[in-house]
């Protein structure tokens, strides 16, 4: 992906490495909104200017304690739930395993019955981002229920990660040691292996 920010709240510059999961923090800072101490990420400093940092400290809350309700459901006719279905899965957003909601009105989708190739790209990115944070329990988790679910896909899964880790340590200044733990992971997650 590409974050680009503009304003007077922003540093000048490019900011070398940040994932996905500072946007939020990040955002709710500049909003002056509370950040939840349960949610993944940290607030991206580097992208910020210093006289904002300087002037605005960060609040925390343990949890967000939302007051909503559920949106009414509605009915959708089936010939335009097929329509935007067929539209999906002709861009490639939704496998072939994934149904029509049935006649009750409520839909269900196997994350595993989705196109292998989603499945991989989505667990990858997870089991590396707890890799580079040094979350090797959590990544060990992503690797295990991907061997309970889906063995087949290990070796994708793990070659993706093996990539990933390597442009970071790569393209990082001082990357080289980012990860450490990342070969041990992968020997002990390699097919074949006990798991």
């Amino acid at each position: 992906g590409v974050l680009l920010a503009h304003g007077p709240d922003f540093a000048s510059g490019r900011v070398v490495h940040t994932t996905i999961m500072e946007i939020f923090p990040t955002l709710a800072y500049l909003l002056d909104l509370p950040i939840s101490d349960v949610i993944p990420g940290t607030i991206e400093f580097d992208l910020l200017d210093e006289r904002f940092t300087a002037e605005h400290a960060p609040r925390y809350v343990e949890r967000y304690e939302l007051d909503w309700k559920p949106v009414e459901s509605r009915d959708i006719d089936e010939a335009s739930q097929r329509e935007q279905m067929n539209s999906l899965q002709g861009l490639g957003y939704i496998g072939e395993g994934v149904q029509l909601a049935d006649e009750g009105g409520t839909a269900s989708a196997d994350f595993w019955n989705y196109e292998p190739e989603l499945v991989v790209r989505t667990l990858h990115a997870d089991a590396t981002y707890y890799l580079l944070q040094g979350d090797v329990d959590a990544a060990d988790r992503v690797a295990e229920t991907l061997r309970r679910n889906a063995p087949e896909l290990m070796p994708n899964f793990l070659t993706r990660i093996r990539h990933k880790i390597e442009a970071f340590r790569a393209d990082v200044p001082g990357g080289a040691d980012m990860a450490p733990a990342f070969e041990a992971y992968v020997q002990r997650h390699a097919p074949g292996r006990a798991g």
